[in-house]
Parts: C-alpha cells; structure tokens; sequence
C-alpha cells in the first residue's frame, strides 16, 4: 500500500526540486518556521532535504539577507508569517532577488490580498499551497496534534453563561480537525464517502448536550472565560472573510458561504462557515459536527479544483471511492484502559518515550556502560518487525535474530542465553556497531518491560481486565469471582494506583455501573485520592454509566467488540472495537443507523463508485494552487511509477505525492476524535493485510492510560486517566492545556486568530535596512521609507493609519476588491495545479 511518509516525503522534495530545476541559480536556501520545520521532518532527513539542491535550511526568525539569491519558504499560514515575508520586502530591504513561496495549507482570502497588495509581491515568483498540514507519526498514521480537543468535547461547561464560549472553543478545534483530516484526503487523492458515529444510547455529550441547547440568552462572562489579547507585535487579520476561510474556500464573508451552502449542507454546515456564533445544533454528536465540517471543507475544495479527485493511480486501472469513517473516543472507553502486551503498545504504556525516544543504557566495545537516547521510529527495522507483536513472540524475535546475526558475522552461536548475556555479548562486534546498538536497545526496552510486567503483578492485573473487558473468562464462562480476585489487588502495595484505577474503571464498565455505596469501598480497598476517583467518575462525562441504580436497566448498545479469536495469549483476548467496526464496514454489515452516511453512500444513484476520468491534455496537480509570476510556468509533479511489494513497508508503497501511483486496492480512513491508543493504530496495520484494504488511522492525537509512573507510584502526566480526572473542572493542570478551558481565552479575531495563536513563535527583530540615497527608489518601487507595513515591521497599519505612498486607497491592505500588487500594477489570478 502507500505510504503516507512517502507520500508526504515524496511530495515535499519534489515540490522542491521542481523550483530548483528551473532557470536560474540552481542551489537555494529553504525558509521555515518553527512548525513546517517540524511537518518537514516528520518525513525527510535533512541530508535528504539538501541533496534536493537546497543550500541550507533556517528559520525564517534567523534568515540573513542575501539579496542576490532566490530563496524557498516554507511556512504555516498564518497572519505573522505573512507579515514576515512582507517585512523582509519592506522599508528599504530585500531579503532575495525571488522568493518562491509554499504554505502548508490554504491561505485564507485576507491574507492571500495583504500579500498580494504589498511590496513583496515584485519578488515572488511563484506562490503555492501544499495541503500538507497534518503529522505523520507512521506509515498509515496521522494526528492533529490537538490534544486540547479532548477538553472541548467532553468538557461541561461550567454554567450556562458559558456556553456561548465553551461552544466556541469546540468549533474552534472542530474546524482544525477538520481541515487536518480534509489536508489528508487531498493529499491521498480522495473523496471518501464519509459516515459517522451516532450512538443511540447516550445523548450528545459536552456542550452539545441537551441541556445546553439553548445558549442564545446566555452571555459570555469575563470569568472563567475572557477576551484573548494576542502576543505583542501581532495583530490578527481584519476583516470577516480571514475567520470564515477553510481550506480551498474563497468566500469574501459569512453570509456569502451560507448562501452557497444553503441548497447544498443546509443550515447546519452554514453554521460552520461562519464565526459569529457556536457552530452546532442541538442534538447533533461530535462526530457528526465534525464529519459535517469535513465535507464543507472538502467540497469547497472541488468547486475549487474540478479536477480533483483524479483517476490516475498509477496502474491503469480505476481506485473504488474511499470511506472515511468519523468517530470518537467515546465510542470506546474500554480500550484505554486494558493493558496490552505487543510490544510497541507495551513500551508506550510502561515506559516514558518522551518524544519518541528510548533512553537507556548498555555495555560499549570497551566494556564501560554508555547511556545513550535512540528514536523508535520507522527507520528502524527492527522495531517496525516487532512492533505488533505479543512481547513473547518480540522477544523470541529479537534472540533468534540475534542469534542469526551473529552466527553469521562472528562464527559465535549464543545458545540458550538469557537478555543480560546477549547485551554482553553484543559489546564483542566492534566491527558491528550500528547493528549492536540497534539489537541492545530493544533488548533492554524487552527487558525493561518485562521487569515492569511482573513488579506491578500484571499477569494478575491483566486476567482481571480481559474479563472485565470481554465478559468471559478464558474458558468462555461468565466470569463470578471478580470481586474476590479484585480485592487483594487492590489492597496490595505492590499494585500502582494507576492500575487500581484502571481494574475499577473496567469493573465498573461490565457492571454498566455499580452502586454509589459499591464503588466507594472499591476505592477505599485501592486507597485511591480525590483526582483518581475523580478520573473514574468522569467516565460519565463520556457517556459511560458509572453509578446504577436499583431500577436501572442494562445499557442496549448496537455495537458490541468481538473476542479475538486469532490470538493464543489468554491476556490478550480483547480486541478494540474498533477493530470490529472497520471488518463490519468492509464486509457491508455495519450498521447504518450507528454510522449512517453523510449525504452520499456507495448505494445512492447519484454517488460516483470511482474517481472521475482523470482530465486529457496538460492540467495542474490537483490539490495545489499556484501562481506564477514573471512569465515561469506551473509545474507539475510527474506520477511516479509504482512500486509492488508483497508486504508494504513504511518507506516504500506506490510511488509519488498526492496518491499518483497508489495501488488501486480501495481505501479506508479512520478518524478518532478525541484521541486514539496504540491497539488501535495496531489494528490499521492488520486490518490492511486481513481485508485487503488500505487502513489509514488518524486522530487528534494518541492517548494511553498512563506511562511511567510519578516517583509516589500516582497517575503520570498527559495519560487518559490524567486527562479524565480533569475532565470535569476543564483540565486546568493539565499539561497540554496551560490553565484549562478556564484559562483559554475567548478569541475576538475569528477562527483564523486562533489559528494564529496556535502557531505563533517569538520573533526576532530585523535588522535595520540600509538607507537609501535621497530620491531614490525602494525595492518594487517603492518611496524610501514606506514599508508596505507599519513601521517596517511587515505588520498591517493600525486603524486609522494611511496606506503606503505607492498604493491608492484601493490598493490598500484593507481592500478586499483589490487583485493588483501594490506598485506593480500586475494581475493575480488563483491558479491551480
């Protein structure tokens, strides 16, 4: 299958090279800032990035004038890089002789005009968006990166006053999670069918709750929430069109989206369009909020591009339309808790892989110990073998590849040797150094996992959970001694709180809730604090029924996991339910009233079963808008030719950016709002080799229950049960929301100021430019000392403020009718490729 690294590596450097094989200085410096630097190499090496004749890499904070040079930028698109780009042409400097300018995702109309109208205009040469805005953590994974959108959906708020502001805060990370998700379809080449997740056995949760429906009589109070003040020297965009921009739309303000949804979407999708009000209708469940959001932004981007989706695949032969299936983590809040004993998921839940890096320690060619950091990631080989694995069989892997290894380099054999005297006999291959790191450090991460597994009594904690968690035993009876097999668990010392809470959590799920007098003894045993029973009593915040009455009848959910019958391991013997959903929507058996489809399905009449013909003649790259400037043409990026392989590996699946070359196998996306674990990702990858699909999974971002343990053996930061015990009071010591939703201010600038702020750096201030000559001429014609923005700092004059000398008043930054650069009197017009 094909690669989203790929993908996304391919599609970067060859946008790239395309700028560099033209006319002209052939090496070029590549300008990021803070956040593409970091899309950059999610999927590129460096060296890489300079083999593709790019001189040197800065951020745009660093950048030196070399006005002689063209240059490439890379950036977000946001009001303060604009203002950059426009200050390094501004006030008598010129950075470079041309600029050839990339945003990792649509501009919005706003600042598309304020680049276009002002002096740095003369010196682009071309100016494209890439639609490239989301993190690839593995070949089939992607997040948002957007951990906070757990708060926003399942937070409360705190009264009704409120709910105007909490309301806004959840369209606000709705619509950036639906333009990560619509960035990825474009960049695959499809427009999936979209279905979502509608459960029937709770109501909508959060703000969207029923008894905040009515929030037009409450007001926003200045506590908890106030008004944002943005970081000195940024201003947000003005005007109205900047807060209603999704990605790909031109519409010039609200009104004007609402009026070409309004036979299309209905009410609801205009709702989302616009930024003067909460986004959602009563009644409506996240995901459908958000799958609602995602065709908007995708549609908007067809009317844009008509061209898009193409056919092309590569291989002569149609692609079936893809399935996008939308859900949330309340759909299942069983997964996060249970432990799970493949390798990869194990590591993460055990240890702490800070940044994905492992730290640790083994025995040099000299004998000494070393500390050393290594990234786990899917340059390794090893890991990417053994990653879904149980731990046994990783184990076992990892000694008889030892073994091989070293039968075959060393004439050695190493027998029946234990974990300890295979890393000593790694420290004897000098001559093997990069393979010896590689096989210590999952040596030492096996067995530091192993270490932890009997410490913390995990085989007991373990049998506990997957009865809870499947309803049976091992032997297939219902489980009737659970609570006598709890109590020395819980009572016991050598269990962390942070398993306590978890066996409770699950215990009080096979219950579908216990009674209040029930769960307090159950806490009492554990000796569990306020913030841990917190956590498991905030599970009703997702739906869940944690407290039951005595005439509470059982919870009637249509969708049920399935016990997993390929798997040998009595301690593995859940599977998420996710993993029953994806099978039941490839074999045609999920139900439609808990996932009904957004508008098309495969069945209606009207509804395309595959990609359109791809266009005849010379067209543009679909998913890209380009402008070209001083008679250059667009150019394109040629479909690569796929590469077969029998098992699809990270780095390799078929061929170039933007899905040109995929194989035509059809494609399933799944999203999980809300955060999703590691399991789950584990069920992408099998689920691709068993259905014969690609399974591509992303999310807000990846959650598990806790991680390394705090010193006392409490709850450790950022895990879901640290993110549950805070849930209630909107997360305000929560490590990815500094202060909470209490302390997240309500933005006045729309949703492209919080866009801003997400993605604001601290800036560093230019250096003066050079003083020209009396009467003469600035770059772009400009008179001396006009900036193109207030005071030479790229910012847009403050209100009230005259436009530079060399722009007419129509010209000006705050025009919206204008399409004329400032001074040079050129036309610009959106192109696309």
């Amino acid at each position: 299958m094909t690669s989203l690294t790929k993908i996304l590596h391919d599609k970067i450097l060859l946008e790239i090279r395309n700028v560099n094989a033209g006319q002209g200085q052939r090496y070029k410096p590549l300008i990021v800032d803070k956040h593409s630097e970091e899309l950059l190499y999610s999927v590129c090496d460096k060296l890489e990035v300079l083999d593709a004749s790019v001189s040197y890499v800065v951020n745009i904070n660093d950048v030196k004038a070399a006005p002689e040079s063209e240059a490439i930028y890379l950036l977000m698109p946001t009001n303060q890089n604009v203002d950059r780009v426009i200050s390094h042409f501004s006030g008598g400097r010129r950075m470079f002789a041309k600029v050839h300018l990339f945003f990792t995702e649509g501009l919005p109309e706003s600042l598309f005009k304020r680049l276009t109208n002002s002096p740095a205009c003369d010196f682009l040469a071309r100016l494209s968006e890439l639609n490239i805005n989301f993190l690839v953590k593995e070949s089939q994974v992607f997040v948002a990166n957007l951990h906070s959108a757990f708060f926003s959906m399942y937070c409360p708020p705190p009264s009704q006053r409120d709910v105007v502001a909490a309301r806004e805060f959840l369209t606000e990370d709705l619509k950036f999670t639906s333009r990560v998700i619509a960035n990825a379809c474009i960049t695959l080449n499809e427009f999936p069918f979209i279905r979502y997740y509608s459960p029937s056995h709770h109501a909508p949760l959060g703000v969207l709750a029923p008894q905040f429906s009515d929030p037009s009589s409450s007001t926003t109070s200045n506590e908890p929430y106030a008004p944002r003040q943005p970081p000195s020297r940024y201003q947000p965009s003005p005007g109205p069109s900047s807060s209603s921009t999704a990605l790909g739309s031109y519409a010039e303000n609200t009104s004007k989206w609402a009026a070409k949804l309004s036979s299309r979407a209905g009410s609801l999708a205009r709702s989302y369009g616009s930024d003067s009000g909460s986004g959602q209708e009563s009644g409506d469940h996240v995901s459908k909020v958000l799958a609602m959001m995602v065709l908007e932004t995708l549609e908007e981007y067809q009317k844009a591009n008509p061209d898009w989706p193409r056919a092309d695949t590569g291989d002569g032969r149609a692609r079936p339309r893809g399935t996008l299936l939308i859900t949330d983590r309340a759909m299942d809040t069983i997964t996060p808790f249970v432990h799970e004993f493949t390798y990869q998921a194990m590591a993460y839940d055990l240890l702490e892989l800070k940044d994905d890096q492992y730290k640790y320690t083994f025995v040099n060619e000299k004998g000494a110990d070393e500390e050393t950091s290594i990234p786990i990631n899917e340059k390794d080989d090893i890991w990417v073998e053994t990653r879904h694995l149980h731990m046994r069989e990783a184990i076992d892997k990892l000694q008889a590849d030892f073994k091989a290894f070293a039968e075959k380099n060393v004439q050695a054999t190493a027998g029946t040797a234990s974990l300890d005297k295979l890393k000593d006999m790694l420290a004897q291959l000098p001559q093997f150094k990069e393979q010896r790191i590689a096989f210590s450090k999952h040596l030492s991460l096996a067995e530091e996992c192993m270490a932890l597994f009997g410490k913390r009594k995990l085989p007991d904690v373990a049998h506990i959970e997957q009865c809870c968690a499947t309803g049976v035993t091992p032997e297939g009876k219902t489980p009737k001694t659970l609570v006598e097999e709890m109590v020395p668990l819980l009572d016991s010392r050598d269990v962390p709180p942070l398993d306590k809470a978890r066996i409770i959590a699950l215990y009080i799920q096979y219950r579908e809730g216990v009674p209040e007098e029930d769960r307090r003894r159950l806490y009492q045993h554990a000796k569990l604090n306020i913030p841990e029973r917190d956590a498991i009593d905030n599970l009703s915040l997702l739906g869940t029924r944690v407290t039951r009455g005595p005439n509470d009848k059982d919870v009637r959910r249509k969708l049920k996991a399935r016990l997993n019958s390929e798997n040998d391991f009595d301690l593995s013997r859940y599977k998420p339910l996710l993993k029953t959903v994806i099978e039941d929507s490839v074999s045609g058996k999920l139900d439609q009233s808990v996932f009904p489809y957004l508008r098309d399905s495969p069945n209606s009449p009207e509804a395309p079963s595959s990609l359109a013909p791809a266009p005849t003649g010379p067209t543009a790259r679909p998913g890209q808008r380009v402008m070209p400037l001083g008679g250059s043409q667009p150019t394109s990026l040629r479909s690569a030719k796929p590469n077969w392989h029998k098992a699809a590996r990270p780095g390799g699946g078929g061929g170039g950016g933007g899905g040109y070359g995929a194989a035509s196998r059809e494609r399933l996306l799944v999203f999980v709002a809300g955060g999703m674990t590691y399991s789950e990702i584990r069920t992408a990858y099998e689920t691709t080799a068993a259905l014969n699909r690609d399974v591509y999974i992303g999310s807000t971002h990846i959650t598990r229950a806790g991680g390394q343990l705090s010193a006392s053996g409490g709850i450790a930061r950022g895990g879901f049960i640290d993110d549950l015990k805070m849930l209630q009071s909107g997360g305000p010591d929560s490590s990815v929301i500094p202060g909470g939703l209490r302390g997240r201010q309500v933005n006045q600038g729309g949703f492209q100021e919080f866009y801003d702020m997400k993605y604001f750096e601290k800036e560093k201030a230019l250096a003066p430019a050079p003083t020209p000559a009396p009467g003469a001429r600035g770059p772009g014609g400009s008179a001396p000392g006009s900036t193109g923005a207030a005071g030479g700092t790229g910012m847009r004059p403050p209100v009230g403020m005259q436009p530079p000398p060399h722009l007419t008043q129509s010209d000006s930054y705050s025009s919206m009718n204008s399409g004329e650069s400032g001074g040079a009197g050129k036309k610009w017009k959106r192109f696309f490729k």
